[in-house]
């Protein structure tokens, strides 16, 4: 079964597009904010079995891998001022993500004359896969 199969509807549609804004945020809050990363990676290897090529699923996957440092125990490992570093990358590194995937997502729905769909930037950087995700569902309708 291949990974696009997974990963999508009968329509060619992320299981996940049709996710309401409110169910959505109601997911974070009770996940503790791990859902807007799941969005993102699923979003990211969705684009990946689509195209073959996201640069954002790297971006989460190192959002990841910083999330994993930051839950350790300070004084085991890390200094204070450490895991602060290790935060402030790990937001910066958010905000860039959300733009790789919002420029993935364009490559991907532009249209046979060569325009890109249309993704705020303000939406993009306030609302990063929450915005996203309401992005796939209306391109994946407007095909």
């Amino acid at each position: 079964m291949a990974l696009s199969n997974l990963l999508e509807d009968n329509n060619g549609t992320p299981w996940i597009a049709r996710l309401p804004w409110l169910w959505a945020f109601l997911i974070s809050i009770v996940t503790a904010g791990a859902f807007p990363l799941t969005i993102g990676i699923y979003l990211s290897a969705w684009v990946w079995s689509k195209r073959s090529a996201s640069r954002a699923i790297y971006a989460y996957g190192g959002i990841v891998v910083l999330a994993t440092l930051a839950m350790l125990p300070i004084g085991i490992h890390f200094q204070a001022s450490i895991m602060e570093d290790i935060s402030t990358g790990g937001a910066i590194i958010w905000v860039a993500a959300g733009f790789l995937l919002r420029r993935d997502l364009q490559l991907h729905f532009i249209r046979p004359d060569g325009d890109l769909p249309r993704m705020s930037i303000l939406w993009t950087t306030l609302f990063s896969v929450y915005y996203l995700n309401y992005c796939v569902w209306a391109e994946s309708d407007a095909l």
